[in-house]
């Protein structure tokens, strides 16, 4: 989130891009992220709800997604590559991010215990938003959770009602998965966004350190960086201060 920037520079042109992570992911056993991918993003001048594309292709060989990438602007993208967990089925319905309303969810993890808690989930959910899912993902089914916690989802909701929702639904799937005796954790790395609550964190996160409080950010967006009292750039494994001066070997 921030100033418009084109699609391709998301995607292709960082050191450590995302079409470089489906296909030679580092912090993974298995490099490839190769079942499917999906960008989301917001265009306010045309609509408030987002646009998604996906497609079961890999992210690296995939010609609709170069072409679109260099002619697409937008201040907001959500992108993912997606490398399904066992169980799960490989279809575009399974592929993030997620959308519903002005909203658009992603989910880099797994709820152990998943298939025991599915149907109760499931019941817990209003009609609009059980007839809504299309997928088989436990992520897609937090993000149903998630909705359902957050309330109305046509009006307008604040950073802390949002924040608040996302707290309440690990919370829930917390106390779900306990039931299952499951000894493996799950990992809730989610992100969400309405493209509205950019300006708010950042007025959130400045409160924060008005108290006292240190806050680190990591952010490709100079005008965020402006915000900062200070700023370490890292280049080449190497930080490096506000003068340009190398302080230290990044580890």
């Amino acid at each position: 989130m921030g100033p418009e920037i084109l699609l391709s520079d998301l995607l292709y042109h960082p050191k450590n891009s995302l079409i470089l992570q489906s296909y030679k992911s580092k912090e993974r056993k298995e490099p490839l992220n190769s079942d499917g991918f999906g960008v989301g993003w917001y265009a306010p001048q045309i609509s408030p709800t987002p646009c998604v594309f996906t497609s079961l292709t890999p992210a690296w060989n995939n010609q609709n997604l170069r072409r679109l990438s260099q002619h697409l602007k937008s201040s907001c993208f959500f992108a993912h590559v997606r490398a399904a967990s066992p169980g799960m089925r490989v279809c575009e319905a399974n592929c993030h991010p997620f959308q519903f309303g002005r909203y658009l969810w992603m989910h880099n993890g797994t709820i152990q215990g998943f298939w025991q808690i599915r149907r109760r989930l499931r019941s817990s959910l209003p009609d609009h938003l059980y007839n809504g899912i299309e997928g088989t993902t436990d992520s897609e089914h937090a993000f149903a959770v998630f909705l359902n916690l957050l309330g109305d989802t046509e009006r307008q909701n604040s950073v802390s009602e949002m924040g608040h929702a996302l707290v309440s639904t690990i919370a829930q799937l917390e106390r779900w998965t306990a039931e299952t005796e499951e000894p493996a954790p799950s990992y809730y790395n989610f992100a969400v966004t309405d493209t509205k609550t950019g300006t708010e964190i950042m007025k959130v996160l400045q409160q924060l350190n008005a108290q006292g409080q240190t806050i680190f950010m990591v952010t490709h967006n100079p005008e965020n960086a402006a915000l900062a009292h200070r700023i370490v750039s890292i280049r080449d494994g190497r930080m490096f201060d506000e003068s340009g001066v190398a302080t230290q070997s990044a580890k």
